[in-house]
């Protein structure tokens, strides 16, 4: 027989007790037995994308993008010398040479999160804090006629993808004194693994009125990372052994009684839908508590790649012994438990954010009704 009804593990229970009662009934000596077997719908378990991301990679709050929050590393210091070279080697109170650092930038790295082979930003920004020690504004010295610029550059895989390429000109101020803060924007596009490496360089139009100038006057440049800095449609990240589990809702058997001759076996029905390009195996625990667990082993199916899931179904056998230590018992669940690794080169997997792989379970069980021995 098949049992139709809702999709709720709760519904066993009653229908497994309706199987005892019969069970119970006198029947002559004569009287048949059938095996009967009754198929309940299980709610649905599911592993969501959050368990296969690295350390620094979170879902965002609408669930529509991933966020990277950037780092802030140690800024960056320089002087004056080393900025604007000989004209500048003597401590004095001069007029301000006119130079740029152009062969010489500022730089420095910024790590991505690790475990992250690539990443598809959407959109994000970066804020840069200079903090000038000079003794005049590079950009714009006191008595300028003309503006210098600023220019902010972030480059990945080795310069192969320009992250960030800003220019700031005419109105641009960088004080004296103080620190001050650029907040760029980030190119839409797929940065590769590794570090983000930044330049800053400068030119400064020089003045004719007089500044203090001292080769050893600092200047420094430090990344600041934005909360929530990028936003991400998908990413690539590196998965080795990564542990996952996830359990169904508790059912209560409480009320439930068989003969152990009578419940013949107990299958659980998997229908899984997996979105990842994983492979690796699931310990699927029948569970309660004062209870040994039972343990079984589920194979994953693999995803051919990030944007095509796969589909199976299986069935996992229980011996009707193995379940009867289950009934009359609450809290009974179904759990979840294994360790994947990426099946792409390289142990990668790509993940976007709304990935779930989906458990849909039902069990069948098998009844002996009537003359039971």
């Amino acid at each position: 027989m098949q049992f139709s009804a809702p999709r709720r593990l709760g519904w066993l229970a009653a229908g497994l007790g309706s199987v005892a009662l019969l069970a119970a009934c006198e029947y002559p000596s004569e009287a048949p037995s059938w095996q009967t077997q009754w198929q309940v719908p299980a709610e649905s378990a599911s592993l969501s994308v959050r368990s296969f991301l690295p350390s620094g990679v979170t879902v965002s709050t609408g669930g529509s993008t991933f966020d990277i929050t950037v780092p802030s590393p140690a800024p960056v210091n320089t002087n004056l010398l080393a900025v604007c070279g000989a004209s500048c080697s003597t401590p004095a109170t001069v007029a301000v040479p006119a130079f740029n650092n152009n062969s010489t930038p500022i730089s420095g790295t910024v790590a991505l999160p690790a475990g992250a082979s690539s990443i598809t930003v959407v959109s994000g920004a970066i804020d840069i804090r200079l903090t000038n020690n000079f003794g005049f504004d590079p950009i714009r010295p006191a008595g300028s006629v003309t503006s210098g610029s600023l220019r902010i550059r972030l480059t990945a895989g080795g310069g192969a993808f320009t992250v960030v390429d800003t220019t700031f000109g005419a109105g641009t101020l960088i004080p004296v004194g103080v620190t001050s803060t650029f907040r760029v924007a980030v190119r839409p596009g797929t940065i590769p693994a590794g570090n983000l490496a930044y330049a800053v360089t400068m030119v400064c139009p020089g003045s004719a009125t007089p500044a203090t100038i001292a080769p050893t006057q600092s200047f420094s440049v430090q990344v600041q990372g934005v909360s929530n800095g990028l936003q991400l449609s998908k990413a690539t990240v590196t998965l080795v052994g990564q542990a996952v589990s996830d359990s169904s809702p508790a059912i209560d058997l409480t009320n439930t009684k068989l003969s152990p001759s009578a419940l013949q076996s107990v299958g659980a029905v998997l229908r899984i839908s997996n979105p990842f390009q994983v492979s690796g195996t699931f310990n699927l625990a029948l569970t309660a508590p004062g209870v040994a667990p039972v343990i079984k082993t589920l194979v994953v199916p693999t995803a051919p790649n990030d944007s095509t899931p796969v589909t199976s179904t299986t069935t996992v056998a229980f011996t009707g012994a193995e379940f009867q230590t289950f009934l009359g018992r609450s809290g009974v669940r179904l759990r979840y438990s294994g360790s994947v690794t990426g099946a792409g080169a390289g142990n990668t997997v790509g993940v976007r954010p709304n990935h779930v792989m989906g458990i849909q379970g039902s069990l069948l069980a098998g009844v002996l009704i009537g003359n039971v021995p």
